[in-house]
C-alpha cells in the first residue's frame, strides 16, 4: 500500500543531515527498522541508501545519512560546509513515501 508522509530536514552534525516524520507518522516506525529509501534527485534518477531508523532521546523517528545531506546542497538548501539556507524554525517539508514494506521515496513536496 502506497503512503505518503511528511517529514521535515534539519543539519544533523557530522556532515549528515536528517529527515525527521511529523508526530502524526510515529508509529509507522520503531527504532532499528531498516529501511531502503530512495532519493529523488531529478526526473527519473533516484540515489539509493539503506538506513536504520533512529528514536534516539524519544523524539520523532528521524532517517540521518550523508546522502540527505549531499541532497540538499543540490537542491540549494544548504551550502557545502552543511549550513542551513532556511529561517530559524521553519525546516523545509518534503514528502516520504513507503513503497512497500521497508522501501520509501523522499522528494520535494
Amino acid at each position: 500500500m502506497v503512503r505518503v508522509m511528511e517529514v521535515s530536514a534539519y543539519p544533523h552534525g557530522q556532515g549528515a543531515c536528517a529527515v525527521r516524520l511529523f508526530a502524526e507518522y510515529q508509529n509507522e516506525f520503531k527504532d532499528g527498522d531498516a529501511v531502503e529509501v530512495f532519493v529523488r534527485t531529478g526526473p527519473g534518477t533516484y540515489v539509493e541508501f539503506s538506513e536504520t531508523i533512529s528514536t534516539s532521546g524519544g523524539g520523532c523517528p528521524e532517517l540521518r545519512d550523508s546522502a540527505i545531506k549531499e541532497w540538499l546542497v543540490r537542491l540549494g538548501h544548504l551550502d557545502k560546509s552543511g549550513r542551513r539556507q532556511w529561517p530559524d524554525g521553519h525546516p523545509l517539508q518534503f514528502y516520504l513515501t513507503r513503497l512497500s514494506d521497508g522501501v520509501y521515496v523522499l522528494e520535494e513536496k
